[in-house]
């Protein structure tokens, strides 16, 4: 642990670097809780693009968060944006950093900006921008916010569990509640979340994350066969409609909130259900931050890498021979007709949520 000698050393700037996806966003809110711990006194300020920011906006942990448009580092940098970006940030002097992207471009923007001690996450292209780095795990049993534990660790601070985080803000739970009421459903009435779409955030789009709508049919029909008292929310963003109205059509009954939800909301909704059934997406991190049960299939990218050990059980690991072939945020491409997903069935899915809901009793709405 730091000994924080000195009003500056006990009270630093501290600069925390994350862009882009959601779900990735809440993965490093363990050792953003942790620089806190070690530093009370710090000023700490998140680096955020303007797509996850909410993700994190009632997090006590941060004392300001620089929002950014976010394809500030995407595909050809954007020059006018970073030169703004950049004298913002010099302007701020910051005394240190800890930047939770492998990417060298990141790692030389923050150079740039004038930080002078800067820690971050190195993948096999190195960090010669960085005062000191990690190189990124991505082993079969690595579960990734341990990455950004270890980054946080090379400022000599103590690190805790890798376990992620979201914070309510004022009305938060009350505009979950309101929608839930709204929608028919009661204090006492249980719901699964459930959310065919995802997989598109301002970085891509994959496809290949997506388990079939039609399986998702067939799960949600057989809830609602075999659990009649329990009510099916779909959720999702507008782009998911295509996804989520499949579903609704298909099985009457279902409540459809695609597109009604905020991001704050939807961890409200997320809390109180007491399973959720959707694919490798934003809103499978929220229901792990969140507490709650989470079933999923899992084809191109890799349970053990999202899912802490507790709540793997939980989701099916296709077995076909290339899963999973989404390394180090890129997707190859499939040739195959996404396969790995598909060999999953729904009766696999089916099961899996059964065994949830006999363990998870009804929770209660507020």
């Amino acid at each position: 642990m730091n000994d924080h000698k000195g009003d500056r050393a006990a009270a630093p700037r501290i600069l925390i670097v994350k862009t882009h996806a959601i779900g990735d966003l809440l993965l490093t809110t363990p050792a953003i809780r942790d620089i806190r711990r070690a530093y009370p006194q710090a000023h700490i300020a998140l680096l955020v693009g303007k797509w996850s920011a909410p993700a994190v906006h009632a997090n006590p942990h941060l004392d300001e968060l620089i929002e950014v448009d976010d394809t500030v580092f995407l595909g050809r940098p954007n020059l006018w944006l970073l030169t703004k970006l950049l004298l913002r940030l010099r302007g701020m002097r910051f005394d240190k950093a800890f930047v939770f992207h492998p990417s060298p471009l990141v790692h030389l923007f923050t150079r740039l900006a004038g930080v002078p001690v800067r820690y971050g996450l190195v993948s096999a292209r190195g960090g010669r921008h960085l005062t000191a780095s990690v190189p990124e795990r991505l082993g079969p049993d690595d579960y990734y916010p341990e990455n950004f534990l270890r980054v946080a660790a090379l400022d000599g601070l103590s690190t805790g569990a890798p376990v992620p985080e979201v914070h309510p803000a004022p009305g938060d739970d009350e505009a979950a509640d309101a929608l839930l009421r709204a929608s028919g459903v009661m204090p006492d009435t249980g719901y699964v979340l459930v959310a065919p779409g995802g997989g598109r955030n301002s970085k891509d789009d994959v496809a290949a994350k997506r388990w079939p709508v039609e399986s998702f049919i067939e799960v949600v029909r057989t809830l609602t066969r075999t659990h009649p008292a329990l009510r099916v929310i779909l959720t999702g963003a507008g782009s998911d409609r295509a996804e989520t109205s499949a579903v609704a059509a298909a099985v009457p009954g279902v409540i459809d909130l695609t597109g009604q939800t905020s991001l704050r909301t939807l961890f409200g909704l997320t809390r109180r259900a007491r399973a959720v059934l959707c694919n490798d997406t934003a809103l499978l991190h929220i229901a792990v931050a969140c507490g709650t049960p989470v079933v999923a299939a899992f084809g191109p990218t890799l349970r053990a890498r999202f899912l802490p050990p507790h709540m793997r059980d939980d989701a099916v690991q296709a077995t076909i021979a290339c899963s999973p072939c989404y390394i180090g945020g890129h997707f190859p491409g499939c040739g195959i007709g996404h396969q790995c997903m598909r060999e999953i069935g729904p009766e696999v899915l089916t099961a899996k949520l059964e065994a949830v809901l006999a363990r998870s009793p009804a929770r209660a709405q507020g």
